[in-house]
């Protein structure tokens, strides 16, 4: 996954932990139990939570 952290930080201010456990906090906040939610690109709540823990892995 190629993210441009350095953009998202100048965009929001904030360092990349700190944007992507907000965006952790919000997916965990807004998932359903029992129903698939989808995002434009299909990424269900579950499938995001994975994705952020695998970039906050890489630094």
């Amino acid at each position: 996954m190629n993210v441009n952290f350095e953009a998202i930080e100048k965009a929001w201010g904030k360092p990349k932990k700190d944007v992507l456990d907000e965006l952790e906090e919000w997916a965990k906040a807004n998932q359903y139990i029992g129903k698939t939610v989808v995002f434009e690109n299909d990424l269900t709540y579950t499938e995001l939570l994975d994705k952020i823990q695998e970039l906050k892995k890489e630094n």
